[in-house]
């Protein structure tokens, strides 16, 4: 294995999860979760992420499927981009390996929201490259969203970690040969990465 190019996802693993959202604007706004979770997620999710529609089309959708008002989308578009942060050690740990490995995300998130976050903690600074589903048209758990980021940045397969925390799309990609680590937490993240010869 030559020196490898180490992917790392967003929601869950470099950023905390903003699924609670669901639940606060469930009481918020006197529906059922599954309600709200439905509309923002899903089919609409899945067509905003890998670029068929755009950030107002899926706030549209949003809004109608919630039957919102103007100001109570954009109060939940906001809600929901805040809401996460940086998980515990994560933002120091991928500084130390960006001293000497490369270290790109690898993400299916939405544009709108990756923006927020560019504005709000400069990831373009944090990370050597960036992969989203819109770049690639494809979302997880598809492992063409890999296959595509590993190939626009010119690596085998088999020279990358990939590290998520969903079993489901890191099961497709290591059938392709690359090396995945289940993400629980920061620490536990350093010491599979050392396992795999990574130097930190």
């Amino acid at each position: 294995m030559n020196k490898p190019v180490i992917f790392i996802d967003f929601g869950g693993v470099y950023f905390t999860r903003a699924t609670p959202i669901y639940g606060i604007y469930s009481r918020k706004f006197g529906m059922p979760k599954k309600r709200v979770r439905s509309a923002m997620s899903g089919t609409n999710w899945l067509n905003h992420s890998i670029g068929k529609c755009s950030e107002a089309e899926y706030w549209k959708n949003v809004a109608v499927s919630l039957d919102l008002s103007d100001m109570q989308a954009k109060q939940l578009r906001n809600a929901l981009y805040a809401y996460s942060k940086p998980q515990k050690g994560m933002a120091s740990l991928i500084r130390r390996i960006k001293k000497k490995y490369k270290v790109a995300v690898l993400s299916d998130n939405i544009c709108g929201w990756v923006g927020f976050l560019e504005k709000k903690y400069k990831i373009s600074n944090e990370f050597h490259d960036q992969h989203y589903s819109y770049h690639h048209g494809f979302g997880k758990p598809n492992v063409n969203l890999f296959k595509r980021a590993a190939n626009r940045m010119n690596v085998k397969h088999s020279d990358c970690i990939v590290v998520d925390n969903d079993r489901v799309f890191l099961s497709g990609v290591k059938k392709t040969g690359a090396r995945v680590v289940l993400f629980k937490d920061a620490k536990n993240l350093e010491s599979r990465l050392r396992k795999y010869g990574v130097e930190i």
